[in-house]
């Protein structure tokens, strides 16, 4: 399960409901760098270059990463009609 720690952003965007759904959504995603990759940069809110240093990965590897990887939430979510 992912957990939420800039909780009061995500919160003014969406229910309670909705961020079950989309941290179950996060869940389903099959790669885990994707799954860390989301959750740093989109929850967490860190810059691709800080996400590409706790990763240890390039930042090219970032950037494709969680393209990839808001494609695939965004088809999942799509699934839950969201």
């Amino acid at each position: 399960m992912v957990i939420f720690k800039n909780r009061y952003k995500i919160y003014l965007k969406y229910s309670k409901y909705e961020l079950k759904i989309i941290n179950n959504a996060i869940e389903e995603i099959k790669s885990e760098q994707q799954k860390k990759i989301i959750y740093l940069v989109d929850i967490e809110d860190m810059s691709y270059e800080e996400a590409a240093k706790v990763l240890d990965i390039s930042l090219s590897q970032v950037k494709m990463s969680l393209h990839r990887a808001r494609k695939n939430l965004k088809k999942i979510l799509e699934k839950e009609d969201m």
